[in-house]
């Protein structure tokens, strides 16, 4: 407590002022809310205007770390809670149309699909069957192989020839990763992997 004392008696201290004692009404130049005071942390006049008193020992101001809201749209699209509270309420647990189009079109979800370390990537790059391809990414969405229904269609799909918008074809590496990229987009879109998952 004397080192910190002398450290801000000698200006090399920060001050950050507080309205009111009452944290979750306050909006302080932290950009803080929702603290609490912890272990007998008291607050009072300050050097200036008002302040925390601590012991040095063991008092301290507890403050929610919600930046992985503020780093992850898709936490925040999912309902992940603030941490402004310990109530299970906080989360919420109903779909919305904001998920389905994050789900959908969102850049940190394609940037996923595309991914030089991702599923499609990895596969693209081996040597294996289509239908053995097929069966990896159906078991890594859904715990299953697919229906013959399933297999089917995408088998259709992964061996459609593609083209650019010019209309020009596509080089065979770079059409089958882009085509596995848009199966395990399709797939992690339905109602099955949205709900198991």
């Amino acid at each position: 407590a004397d080192e910190v004392t002398q450290l801000y008696n000698a200006g090399n201290g920060t001050q950050y002022p507080f309205s009111s004692q009452t944290l979750p009404s306050t909006n302080n130049q932290l950009g803080i809310d929702n603290g609490t005071l912890m272990n007998g942390c008291s607050f009072g006049d300050g050097k200036i205007g008002k302040s925390f008193t601590f012991d040095g020992v063991n008092d301290y101001v507890a403050l929610p770390d919600n930046s992985y809201n503020r780093a992850s749209p898709f936490l925040r699209v999912f309902g992940r809670p603030e941490g402004e509270s310990v109530c299970e309420c906080e989360r919420v647990q109903s779909s919305s149309l904001a998920q389905s189009l994050h789900l959908i079109n969102a850049a940190d979800i394609r940037s996923k699909l595309s991914h030089p370390e991702g599923r499609a990537e990895k596969l693209a790059k081996e040597n294996l069957p289509i239908q053995d391809k097929i069966n990896a990414v159906y078991l890594a969405a859904f715990s299953r192989l697919p229906s013959s229904v399933e297999l089917k269609v995408a088998l259709d799909y992964l061996n459609a020839p593609v083209v650019n918008s010019a209309g020009q074809s596509v080089d065979a590496k770079k059409a089958a990763r882009e085509n596995l990229q848009d199966l395990v987009w399709a797939l992690i879109n339905t109602k099955e992997f949205l709900f198991n998952h």
